[in-house]
């Protein structure tokens, strides 16, 4: 089934399918109604990567360079501006020479972004390469190395002894950052759902591990809910009560943040206190949460020196600039950074045909790679680590993320975008084969391991887990979710999917085949996690072919949307196979799904070609509640198998009656998977789904990276 993932920075790249035409190269599961035509959607090579052919051309970068040298392999360059500046000179004088970039071993501390423009762009068939020397490890890192020989045990002399646990004292080792010439920590900031977005405050690495800032209470992996405390009462717009009397250990701090779920389980901020009365047990926040504080809901205190308490937590004194750490391990050896860069670490405007590849980039304060307009870039083979915010942004055409490791990052993995919605025309990027997990540290709510939004984009092949939120968000058109592996997603969330999207009723020509959803589960009560989560009457996506499996709320979710097809899915031990309500009528006049629409030229070409059956939708308000045009018609949940779910059907709003078809469903019965207990789903011969009329076989080996 799932290939190891390590293998694939050791094998030569293999063309998928010629890469082109392999989107949607052959028939769908079941004839597709009148909003999805009959031609074939491909994804054109961006070129093919040769690993063993010679490049035109060759320039080397090395921490033992020097700036006034050639940029040959004997007398390579020092700096990468150098390298740039030289690959300039060549392109100029021959714009159709690749030309490739080597970058020796070693760890480059960026304490500037190193940015591409139109005038830094290669061609489809000559690109610019940037890439690791073969054999050797080469990371760019937006942050300062510390030598492990500057941490001191903290003594009794020490003004921080009297506020640890007696028990961690002797553990807890300090260094003075700014007699190291470390002055910039950056500010710890208001940032979550709905909040503007900022650049990230210093943050502490040991080996590529993130620290945590010293929190209360602990982080508990087994049992989540005890790593919370919850809010007593709501006492007016910007103050809560809590319970217990842990708070009166933090009087000497002077910026106690607290990150909750203040108002519901779908929309997380951090927040900092001006006000800790611990005869009142209340907190007083500096602004109101975006969603009213309601009792009950959870939260944590963190930036605090008297809760360094286990393994792995840190403080900063800002004050002083004394960091004070209660290592794992011995630091001897370690790796140990801090982030300062508050840019991208590579930032790419308008270039094209650029390509990085085999190397690590890591510990920036804000996105690690932003690349705006252009096409054909690609990242390939990268490790994208512990960002303060994404590990990559991109938009423009025929962008690639390809065997790429996306892990630590404080928000989302990558996001990408790219095509018109209103001309319908292409974006052509792709994210394949590539493996996100450990994502949302900061941010958890919608940051999803990656993002797909414009038209004709395409996540194939992927592996995405260990996540509070979704795997993948999506929204636009023509997008093609397919073969990718999610599991162990959602986790601190609830009212959330694995794969989700919502309030959208132009999301036409979107197709989520093949993909492989299972063990997803929150600790949080509320409205659940499901596997695909078409929220708030979203509707035109066909959800085909795939394998739901120990989802703890419903496999499918689908929010009242209208002329959804719901089709050929395997649906085994999930808490429900198909959730599905009316609520269109209830949220009309709170949403505006119809506003967009317009916005879109919807009922113009090419849409009312392309779309008809959402060309049709009047133009109105008045009109479109005076017919059905709210409830869920032209959707269909047909040829599904069922097994062990708590619940085949959890319907409200009478909606199933507004189905245009419902028809041979297997409710409960064993799939006959070929190894259950390893995880290989895919269906053995004598499969009862294969006995179901126009049932499709699920090319399960196929998925993942």
């Amino acid at each position: 089934m799932m290939r190891a993932f390590e293998r694939l920075f050791v094998m030569c790249f293999l063309p998928l399918c010629g890469l082109g035409g392999c989107v949607l190269d052959e028939e769908p599961a079941t004839a597709p109604d009148d909003d999805v035509t009959d031609e074939e959607e491909t994804f054109e090579p961006v070129g093919e990567l040769d690993l063993q052919a010679e490049p035109a051309d060759e320039l080397y970068v090395s921490l033992s360079g020097n700036d006034h040298n050639s940029g040959t392999v004997d007398h390579p360059f020092r700096s990468l501006e150098s390298a740039r500046d030289a690959v300039r000179e060549r392109l100029r004088a021959n714009p159709s020479r690749s030309v490739t970039v080597w970058l020796r071993a070693g760890r480059y501390e960026r304490r500037a972004t190193l940015e591409l423009g139109a005038q830094d762009s290669g061609t489809a068939s000559a690109p610019v390469v940037w890439r690791a020397y073969p054999g050797e490890r080469a990371s760019l890192v937006g942050g300062r190395l510390l030598d492990p020989s500057w941490f001191r045990p903290i003594t009794s002399a020490s003004p921080a002894w009297s506020r640890l646990d007696t028990e961690v004292r002797t553990h807890v080792v300090q260094v003075d950052l700014s007699a190291h010439g470390i002055t910039d920590y950056g500010e710890l900031k208001w940032r979550g759902f709905g909040v503007p977005a900022g650049t990230a405050a210093m943050e502490l690495f040991v080996d590529g591990v993130p620290q945590e800032l010293a929190r209360f209470p602990d982080a508990n992996s087994t049992e989540p809910k005890k790593g919370f405390l919850t809010i007593t009462s709501k006492v007016n717009a910007k103050t809560i009560r809590y319970t217990g009397d842990r708070p009166a250990r933090w009087t000497a701090d002077s910026q106690v943040w607290f990150h909750g779920l203040w108002g519901n389980t779908w929309a997380d901020e951090h927040k900092r206190a001006t006000r800790i009365d611990t005869a009142n047990h209340t907190i007083t926040f500096v602004e109101e949460p975006k969603y009213p504080f309601k009792a009950g809901q959870p939260f944590y205190a963190y930036n605090l020196l008297d809760e360094i308490t286990v393994p792995g937590e840190w403080y900063l004194d800002r004050d002083t600039g004394i960091l004070y750490l209660y290592p794992k391990t011995t630091l001897s050896g370690k790796a140990i950074v801090v982030s300062m860069l508050e840019e991208p670490l590579v930032k790419l405007s308008g270039a094209s045909h650029v390509r990085f590849q085999d190397l690590t980039f890591e510990a920036g304060r804000n996105d690690l790679v932003q690349v705006t307009g252009g096409t054909g870039v690609v990242l390939d083979g990268l490790l994208l680590r512990n960002a303060g915010r994404r590990g990559a942004t991109m938009s423009g055409t025929r962008h690639v993320v390809r065997r790429c490791e996306v892990t630590g990052t404080g928000e989302r993995g990558v996001a990408m975008q790219g095509g018109d919605r209103v001309s319908l025309a292409r974006g052509d990027n792709l994210i394949e084969r590539s493996r996100f997990f450990k994502y949302g540290r900061w941010v958890w709510m919608y940051e999803p391991g990656l993002s797909l939004h414009g038209v004709g984009n395409v996540a194939r092949k992927n592996l995405i887990y260990e996540s509070p939120h979704s795997g993948i968000l999506w929204g636009g058109n023509d997008q093609l979710i397919e073969l990718n592996e999610i599991h162990d997603v959602c986790r601190s969330a609830s009212d959330a999917g694995a794969i989700y999207s919502g309030r959208d009723w132009g999301a036409r020509g979107n197709v989520i085949r093949h993909n492989f959803i299972h063990h997803v589960s929150t600790w949080l009560s509320g409205l659940g996690v499901h596997g695909v989560y078409l929220d708030d009457t979203l509707a035109g996506p066909r959800v085909e072919g795939n394998v739901f499996y120990k989802i703890q709320g419903a496999a499918l979710k689908h929010g009242g949307g209208r002329d959804i097809r719901m089709v050929n899915n395997i649906l085994a031990k999930c808490g429900t196979g198909l959730a599905t309500d009316a609520r269109g009528p209830s949220i009309f006049d709170k949403i505006t799904v119809l506003e967009k629409l317009i916005e879109l030229r919807y009922q113009a070409e090419p849409w009312r070609t392309r779309y008809p059956k959402c060309a049709a939708i009047p133009n109105t308000k008045a009109q479109v509640k005076a017919g059905k045009w709210l409830y869920p018609e032209g959707v269909a949940f047909s040829r599904n198998l069922g097994w062990q779910n708590t619940k085949w059907q959890k319907v409200k709003g009478n909606a199933t009656s507004y189905f245009a078809e419902i028809k041979d469903n297997v409710q409960d019965q064993n799939p006959l998977f070929v190894d259950e207990a390893h995880l290989n789903l895919a269906l053995s011969p004598a499969s009862p789904a294969l006995d179901i009329p126009g049932f499709q076989a699920i090319p399960f080996d196929d998925i993942g990276p």
